[in-house]
């Protein structure tokens, strides 16, 4: 058994923190893109997005549990596949828009 483990835990003093979930907590993992921007050099400029994983678990805490590092090894090449579809598919849109805002300035569509 492999287990992916992940949460938050409360502040409940300088340095301390409690060891349970909390009812005011809420656990996530996400994998966020963040492409160039501004003056920024890169591949998939102006596009951005967060894919969720795992979202909103009350108390804040959670486990991913695998049968063996195979499975998890399977997941996480899903959610990697995934991902980079979506930045695909982000990519293809902040291209249409821009695009559509060349032509227009040009005059040629009208909007």
């Amino acid at each position: 058994m492999v287990v992916l483990s992940a949460g938050a835990l409360k502040r409940t003093g300088r340095n301390e923190y409690s060891g349970g979930g909390h009812a005011d907590l809420a656990g996530t993992l996400s994998l966020f893109w963040h492409g160039a921007h501004d003056s920024g050099e890169g591949m998939d400029r102006e596009t951005g997005f967060m894919m969720p994983i795992v979202d909103h678990v009350k108390g804040g805490m959670f486990d991913l549990i695998f049968c063996s590092t195979k499975c998890l090894r399977a997941f996480l090449n899903t959610i990697v596949d995934d991902f980079e579809i979506r930045i695909r598919k982000e990519k293809q849109t902040a291209s249409n828009k821009t695009s559509e805002s060349i032509a227009v300035k040009r005059g040629k569509l009208s909007m």
